[in-house]
């Protein structure tokens, strides 16, 4: 009887570390995670991945204190909600290939309020909000002016202007690799 109850103990640890390395190798969201630290008194969202942080977006900047806007308080929401949506979007049970592994931080307008937002198409839609401001006279471009602020210049290589829905302003977006965010700018080279 303590024979079959310690195999059977043995057994599942076995199946644990099995899945739990099938899960890292082949699971995205399982290698990066998204942080607020404080870096020389700056917030700072950062990716994580193999005890390196990576800089996303830092939070200060005219616009940004402008608009009276908690840096702190963003910092922590938008790490959420970044770690919310690679979690749905880059699974294990996504295709693998490296296309698919491209999102794009967003400069966009809803409900008549400045928005950032993470998306799979850098030319329309906002697949997950990270955050919005207070109203302006002009959402589009101050949310296209703060996203080129605050967003790591590392980040900023692969620029995409399109047409907003505000008449006649470009919304701008940059797609990133989310394999960038883990082992850091053009890993490909």
């Amino acid at each position: 009887m303590r024979f079959k109850y310690i195999s059977s103990l043995a057994t599942l640890g076995v199946m644990a570390i099995a899945t739990t390395s099938a899960m890292a190798e082949s699971g995205v969201s399982n290698s990066v995670n998204f942080v607020c630290i404080k870096e020389n008194g700056t917030s700072v969202t950062v990716s994580q991945s193999n005890g390196e942080s990576k800089p996303v977006f830092h939070w200060q900047g005219n616009l940004l204190a402008s608009s009276g806007a908690n840096a702190t308080e963003l910092c922590n929401d938008v790490a959420i909600r970044l770690n919310e949506y690679v979690a749905a979007n880059y699974t294990a049970e996504s295709d693998n290939s490296a296309q698919n592994f491209n999102f794009s931080f967003r400069a966009d307008e809803q409900l008549g309020l400045p928005t950032i937002c993470a998306t799979n198409d850098s030319t329309t839609g906002c697949e997950a909000v990270l955050f919005t401001l207070s109203p302006t006279d002009n959402p589009v471009k101050t949310a296209s002016n703060l996203l080129t602020e605050i967003l790591d210049k590392d980040l900023q290589s692969n620029k995409v202007s399109s047409q907003s829905s505000e008449r006649g302003v470009q919304s701008i977006s940059y797609s990133i690799s989310i394999l960038d965010l883990i082992f850091g700018p053009k890993y490909l080279k």
